[in-house]
């Protein structure tokens, strides 16, 4: 099977990528989804406490 480089290769539109992360870490602030996390692991640890084992 014979690849051509072609295939392989990606265009970068915004070749920043530590801005795409701080927005992206910034949009999950200020969206709130943050606290559903934060949530999610406190009912699941107390779930786990219930668990037997």
């Amino acid at each position: 099977m014979i690849l051509e480089g072609t295939l392989l290769a990606q265009t970068v539109n915004d070749p920043d990528v530590l801005g795409q992360i701080q927005r992206a870490v910034q949009n999950f602030i200020e969206s709130g989804q943050v606290w559903a996390l934060i949530i999610g692991f406190i009912i699941g640890y107390g779930f786990k406490g219930m668990m037997p084992g």
